[in-house]
């Protein structure tokens, strides 16, 4: 929301005033963190089509304060409607975030819908009612018999498409046994009657079995979840990591970090949803940073190329090459290329290579192309070496870089985790990686073979 409404702001702070155990968390009073909180709120801008947008009312989506202001104000809303509605209030009132299951008797139903949808401007209802003796809510069924007595089944939409993630995608098993184990464990919790167990049951395998998933893997996830909790009753919460997942690879680190009392979890990191789904307007080229780029000599008899590495915006670092430092010392090799040949580069030739994730913080900051044998100019920042174009560059620069990004993994650890245990767990990845390494490393020696006056820059960690 552009701040908080003096509404809604009005409700957080009465919630923080009867706090009583508030300042045993906190040396910051009530007022401070509305004002804190309003900032977090107000900051809700976006660009779309070119164009800056601000939310108006509202939580922004993906705010992690968000649910936490929602749910405080709903909770005040109801109080208000089941407080201050004049005719018989609702037996029963039960909410899931934006999903209310209402019991009330058939001749107030239109005014309490009346009346909730004047409490405030901005939150309207709507309302389902009973169809058949039976009403959804959330993904449960309620079905109502004669003598009054209530049954649960599982309940899916008109348009489910039973569609589930498919056996052969580049998943780890364990996330494909998952869906088995919580779609069983959804049917086992909803469903109230046992008779109506076997159906569901048959329609999950069904489902699943349309999706290519095996008999082998109903037996598995059921073996599955059995030794999973008979071994966190044995051995607690310990040590955990979470690593991206390579098929074939990630299998192997997760036995070595076995065999030391590590648990290791799975994050796929290429989903279709990070390839296709891209909400806001891309940076263009020129203010995206922590990039990877090339500049390619624009005179027509040099083709001389640059790979560099920068945390700033690309257009920055253009600027840095195309002036000269307040030492001579720290000029950019580009510069010093540019003004000893009196050659020049076109800023928007430049290329982006790569992008780097906010994790990587490694790689070559510089590496200039000077003439075939003659010794380039060398400083901090800017390594230089010799290769005939860009192309021959990245076969040699980014054959490392590729293997360094593509495999970088993130640890997530407790306040168990301790710096041994970190250093064990670094020696056993390198280990595991030697084999992608020594394929990288033979590319870029085969590289270098080729023309033996060439003479390779070094990454620097």
């Amino acid at each position: 929301m552009a701040s908080l409404t003096p509404r809604s702001n009005q409700v957080v702070k009465e919630y923080l005033t009867k706090d009583k155990t508030l300042g045993d968390r906190t040396n910051l009073s009530v007022d401070q963190i509305i004002e804190l909180l309003t900032i977090c709120l107000k900051t809700t801008y976006f660009s779309y089509n070119n164009k800056f947008f601000i939310q108006q009312y509202g939580c922004a989506m993906g705010s992690a304060v968000s649910p936490i202001v929602v749910n405080i104000y709903m909770e005040n809303f109801e109080q208000i409607v089941l407080d201050k509605y004049p005719g018989n209030p609702p037996k029963l009132w039960l909410r899931y975030v934006d999903d209310t299951f209402v019991v009330i008797d058939r001749n107030e139903a239109a005014a309490v819908y009346k009346f909730i949808n004047e409490v405030d401007p901005n939150i309207k209802f709507t309302q389902e009612e009973c169809v058949d003796n039976k009403l959804a809510f959330l993904d449960c069924q309620v079905h109502i018999h004669e003598d009054g007595s209530l049954k649960s089944t599982v309940y899916r939409e008109p348009t489910h498409t039973d569609f589930y993630l498919q056996f052969d995608s580049h998943h780890p098993l364990i996330h494909k046994l998952g869906v088995i184990r919580s779609l069983q464990h959804r049917a086992n919790t909803i469903i109230s009657d046992q008779e109506d167990l076997p159906g569901e049951q048959n329609h999950i395998q069904k489902s699943l079995g349309c999706c290519g998933y095996p008999n082998w893997a109903f037996t598995k996830a059921k073996k599955t979840k059995e030794h999973t909790q008979n071994q966190n009753a044995e051995t607690g919460t310990g040590t955990q990591v979470t690593i991206p997942y390579i098929s074939g690879l990630s299998e192997r680190i997760k036995n070595t970090l076995k065999s030391f009392g590590i648990a290791t979890s799975y994050k796929p990191t290429n989903i279709i949803r990070g390839k296709l789904v891209h909400v806001k307007d891309k940076p263009p080229k020129d203010k995206q940073s922590n990039l990877v780029y090339g500049i390619t000599c624009a005179a027509t008899d040099c083709g001389e190329a640059y790979v560099g590495e920068t945390k700033q915006s690309l257009r920055a670092r253009i600027n840095q090459h195309r002036r000269p430092s307040s030492s001579e010392a720290q000029n950019s090799a580009v510069f010093n290329h540019c003004k000893t040949t009196e050659h020049f580069f076109k800023p928007e030739e430049v290329v982006i290579l790569d992008k780097e994730e906010k994790v990587v913080r490694a790689g070559c900051q510089g590496s200039h192309l000077g003439e075939s044998g003659a010794a380039s100019h060398q400083q901090k920042g800017d390594s230089a070496f010799n290769c005939r174009t860009l192309k021959d560059t990245l076969t040699c620069e980014l054959a490392f870089k590729k293997v360094l990004m593509n495999t970088h993994f993130i640890i997530g650890y407790d306040n168990k985790f301790t710096a041994n245990t970190s250093l064990t767990i670094c020696c056993l990845f390198v280990v595991a990686l030697y084999e992608v390494l020594a394929e990288a490393l033979a590319v870029v020696l085969a590289s270098v073979e080729e023309d033996s006056s060439d003479r390779c820059s070094v990454l620097h960690p």
